[in-house]
């Protein structure tokens, strides 16, 4: 069997953060709050690789000299100088991008703390106990930066003049039945 496959892991990552998001929403309906920032964190996650992915995918495919190994900020300023577009993180989809960013790298780099903190009860108590990304673990953030990365992916495509089929996984070639 000879086969030519184009792998894309970007659409993998992808379909985890819409099964996270339907997952979470599922839960907000429900009026389930259980374990909601578990949730939180794998939606946020999943997000935030996809958004890695998509930098890569496109920057492949369209940015001369793409660097994969290029840290985050590089890549999306070489790929908005090959649209030739302002980076302008005050706004949407990128104000929400930069927020998954600062999360993902405060989970993937959590360092232990001790410190002493006061509180004068037992909510304040139990805030006093997060690292500060889990301070920014909220529902609603991510069932928006679940938008803001699908409308991201999209203009890229549309800026990068490629198509969705050009986005899919896929292998093209032959099998021999015989064996």
């Amino acid at each position: 069997m000879s086969q030519k496959v184009r792998i894309y892991p970007h659409q993998t990552l992808q379909s985890l953060a819409l099964v996270n998001h339907e997952l979470l929403t599922d839960k907000l309906t429900a009026g389930d709050e259980a374990d909601l920032d578990y949730y939180c964190i794998n939606s946020i996650v999943s997000l935030a690789f996809s958004v890695e992915a998509i930098l890569n995918f496109v920057g492949d495919k369209k940015v001369r000299g793409w660097q994969e190994r290029q840290n985050w900020h590089q890549k999306l300023d070489k790929i908005y100088k090959a649209i030739n577009e302002p980076l302008d993180f005050e706004t949407e989809p990128l104000m929400s991008i930069l927020k998954l960013k600062d999360i993902r790298n405060g989970i993937a780099h959590s360092k232990p703390v001790e410190v002493v903190k006061s509180a004068s009860n037992h909510t304040e108590a139990k805030l006093n106990m997060k690292a500060e990304w889990e301070l920014l673990l909220d529902p609603n953030f991510a069932l928006h930066a679940y938008e803001q990365v699908d409308t991201f992916y999209h203009y890229l495509l549309q800026k990068f003049r490629i198509s969705v089929f050009e986005t899919l996984t896929s292998s093209i070639g032959t099998i021999d039945s015989k064996t």
